[in-house]
């Protein structure tokens, strides 16, 4: 049952034995739904996902710090993760900044390092592509216009088999999708 059903019944204090109470109360309401339980294979599959995401705010943060460190030299590559990753490919090859020798290895090293994540973050990709090429589930999934194949692939890791919903807005509903 998500946490927001059992939020109105917690009459004090948070404490697990407010929150126990708060639970055994709302689980007796006639029109409580509650949240199915995922398989193992929807766990693996949503590992993948996150530890995906963990990557991709890695490498994020990466680019940020190589563009700090540009911008404190003097050297701007423009915003956004593509003109980053267009630099750190310009300065493989090409390393001649006007920057100390310390400043350019330390860069060095940072490049590299973003370049490995990026290649991680496209195993990553092509591991959940996969899946959701193969699961009946996704490709149902992806027969919706602009749902694309990580998308299709998260909504099988994180929703049941969609049957404890009524239609189609209670199921994103549950999936946490905003339907307005």
């Amino acid at each position: 049952m998500p946490a927001t059903y059992v939020k109105p019944y917690v009459k004090r204090g948070k404490t697990d034995a407010v929150d126990a109470e708060a639970i055994c109360e709302a689980v007796t309401r006639p029109t409580m739904r509650f949240v199915a339980v995922k398989s193992k294979e929807q766990q693996a599959l949503l590992t993948i996902h996150r530890v995906r995401q963990l990557i991709v705010r890695q490498k994020t943060q990466m680019l940020n710090v190589i563009s700090g460190l540009l911008r404190e030299f003097g050297h701007v590559i423009g915003s956004g993760p593509v003109a980053a990753m267009r630099f750190i490919k310009a300065f493989k090859t090409d390393d001649d900044l006007d920057m100390p020798d310390v400043a350019k290895s330390m860069l060095k090293t940072l490049c590299e390092q973003v370049v490995a994540l990026d290649e991680r973050v496209t195993f990553y990709d092509k591991l959940i592509e996969y899946h959701s090429r193969i699961d009946e589930r996704a490709k149902r999934i992806r027969a919706v216009p602009r749902v694309w194949l990580i998308t299709a692939s998260a909504i099988v890791a994180t929703s049941g088999d969609g049957k404890q919903s009524k239609n189609g807005r209670e199921f994103t509903g549950l999936a946490g999708a905003d339907t307005r």
